[in-house]
């Protein structure tokens, strides 16, 4: 059983050295992501202002 357990464990280490970057750049794209969609929610609303502003 203890033999089954430690051949098991390179194998896991892996798959979490893989894991862990994906998972890094799946947060990072998903936070880029949500600070774009801000961004552009913010310039819309200055753009509706200077358009009202203009009239």
């Amino acid at each position: 059983m203890n033999a089954n357990v430690f051949s098991l464990l390179p194998f896991l280490l892996m798959v979490f050295i893989y894991l862990i970057p994906v998972a890094l750049i799946i947060f990072a794209v998903l936070k880029f992501y949500k600070l774009l969609k801000e961004k552009n929610e913010i310039l819309r609303e200055i753009a509706t202002k200077l358009e009202i502003r203009n009239k």
